[in-house]
């Protein structure tokens, strides 16, 4: 079955590369390797809080979050995230007030 919110979720276009465009200096990107692990409630509770999930009208948004839970315990309670992390770093010029 397939949901699909009534109004779309658009992510914004934030470029955090802008910094050094703004007088930043020794822009940097890291990167770090991560694991989640989740049960089915976990992964239902994790889904209810992304944007596009929790825009759709009920009783799309119930059924959702009971397919996933079904699916994630016909697979044996437990979904597994291998994530990457990543961090942006940057140094405040000298003549920038926060």
């Amino acid at each position: 079955m397939y949901f699909k919110p009534e109004i779309p979720y658009t992510h914004g276009s934030f470029q955090y590369e802008n910094a050094v465009r703004y007088g930043y200096a020794a822009f940097e990107r890291r990167e770090y390797p991560g694991r989640r692990e989740f049960t089915a409630d976990e992964y239902v509770a994790f889904s209810g809080t992304h944007c596009d999930h929790i825009v759709l009208p009920e009783p799309y948004r119930s059924k959702l979050f009971d397919g996933l839970r079904d699916a994630v315990l016909a697979a044996g309670n437990k979904i597994v995230f291998q994530d990457t992390y990543v961090l942006y770093l940057a140094k405040k010029p000298e003549d920038i007030q926060v």
